[in-house]
């Protein structure tokens, strides 16, 4: 009930209730109390108290307990009213509060926060049990800092450099390295200073480097190579440039790569088949050789190159360091090219090549 109507009702109750009673009896009563005075305060030393006589007519005395009622009923409405305005604010700081922790979550950041609000609170104890991951195509969520962040994330997406520190986002935060990436991709001498950096994390030196090998073949990535620790990602990346001719080939760096790589058998087969198109049969013949002695796993390669340069001699003298059950199809392949029987080689290699 608003306060406005409470007066009124208090008002015509407080009317006929005194107003019938006087009809009743127009007496008065007269009510005497005592009131404690301190000494120094008291007229008579003796006593210290006084006594007070409050007289009204008997109307008015019916009609106090309503007003007294009345007072206590605009009291609890005001506390009420009271509590009700510090819940709502509490309720729209812990809104914003959980904006921050979405937008913080979308960010790859995961952090504490506090909240007044208790259905609120397990809202964000639900949250922070998932990964968000922001959706492009959905419509605006009116809250600015959402959209302007959606809106940012696609950005990055699309493959332009924003500058997302503007969002508040962490320097950890995956949108930073998509950031970089995108920036990588265009910016060679931002992406050249970045490898010179110590203070780099490792992670974004490694995918400065992959976007200097991928995008920038007028660059020598090998000056910048000790600057990174080149494992399996950045092995299989640099032999994949090779056979696209954008760094030059070094039987001693492949080599290396191809056990940073960890590729197995059929790996190491299937790149020294795609390199035959870029060297010449001696060149291609001397790696394959190399390679078979220094890792076990590339020997069926060396093998496989013998046979595709018809070195049928030499096959059969590396074939002598192996025994009798390995190697079955080269060995029958060698055996029908002896007796003058001609079957391409990939039908002894099915799949593998």
């Amino acid at each position: 009930m608003k306060l406005r109507n409470l007066v009124i009702l208090w008002i015509v109750l407080s009317l006929a209730v005194g107003l019938y009673t006087y009809t009743l009896t127009q007496e008065s009563y007269t009510y005497v109390f005592t009131v404690f005075i301190p000494s120094f305060f008291a007229i008579d030393s003796h006593t210290g108290s006084a006594e007070i006589a409050l007289s009204f007519p008997i109307a008015l005395w019916v009609v106090m307990p309503l007003t007294l009622f009345f007072i206590i009923v605009c009291l609890a409405i005001f506390v009420n009213k009271i509590r009700n305005k510090i819940q709502a604010r509490w309720a729209k700081n812990d809104f914003f509060i959980l904006i921050d922790q979405i937008h913080a979550q979308a960010s790859g950041h995961h952090s504490f926060f506090h909240y007044k609000t208790d259905n609120i609170e397990k809202i964000s104890r639900i949250l922070q049990r998932f990964d968000i991951t922001p959706n492009t195509n959905s419509v605006p969520s009116g809250v600015e800092k959402i959209d302007t962040f959606l809106n940012v994330y696609k950005a990055l997406l699309d493959g332009e450099s924003v500058d997302v520190r503007k969002l508040g986002v962490a320097n950890d935060s995956p949108l930073v390295l998509l950031e970089k990436k995108n920036r990588f991709k265009k910016d060679c001498v931002y992406t050249v200073n970045v490898l010179k950096k110590n203070t780099e994390p490792e992670e974004v030196k490694k995918v400065a480097f992959l976007a200097l090998l991928e995008h920038f073949s007028e660059i020598d990535v090998f000056v910048y190579i000790d600057k990174i620790e080149v494992d399996k990602d950045i092995a299989r990346a640099l032999l994949q440039s090779t056979l696209l001719k954008k760094i030059h080939f070094n039987t001693q760096r492949i080599t290396d790569f191809i056990h940073k790589a960890e590729y197995t058998q059929s790996d190491i087969l299937h790149f020294t088949i795609k390199l035959k198109k870029i060297l010449d049969p001696d060149a291609w013949l001397r790696f394959a050789e190399e390679l078979a002695d220094k890792n076990e796993n590339a020997e069926e390669t060396y093998l496989y190159v013998l046979a595709d340069l018809e070195m049928i001699s030499s096959l059969n003298d590396r074939l002598k360091h192996h025994a009798q059950n390995e190697f079955v199809h080269i060995r029958a392949f060698a055996d029908l090219r002896e007796s003058g029987k001609n079957y391409p080689l990939s039908a002894f290699f099915g799949k593998l090549v």
